[in-house]
């Protein structure tokens, strides 16, 4: 039987300079736990049984830094819109048996 695992994270965020070029960011998962205790049991009925527990670390924090350079200037093209039937011919009409 397991039970259910769980994380939680949490961050702030600040923008900076004119334009909001420099951004500041801090975050904090898990920042209740000290540690977090895994535990696992194995048994064979009659056999043997075994108890495990691991503890690792549960928290951990991140702070990002981020600098806008500027605007791209740069568009991309449109392509023009609508149907041209430029390549039909006018006239003879073929009675659509492929001689032409």
């Amino acid at each position: 039987k397991g039970t259910g695992w769980y994380y939680y994270y949490t961050s702030l965020s600040r923008s900076f300079l004119k334009g909001d070029k420099l951004s500041v960011s801090i975050g904090a998962y898990n920042f209740l736990e000290k540690y977090r205790d895994y535990r696992s049991t194995s048994w064979a009925e009659g056999v043997y049984t075994s108890n495990s527990v691991s503890r690792s670390p549960a928290r951990s924090f991140s702070i990002s830094v981020s600098w806008r350079f500027g605007e791209m200037k740069a568009q991309i093209k449109k392509a023009e819109r609508g149907i041209s039937n430029d390549d039909v011919k006018s006239g003879g009409g073929s009675g659509g048996n492929g001689d032409n």
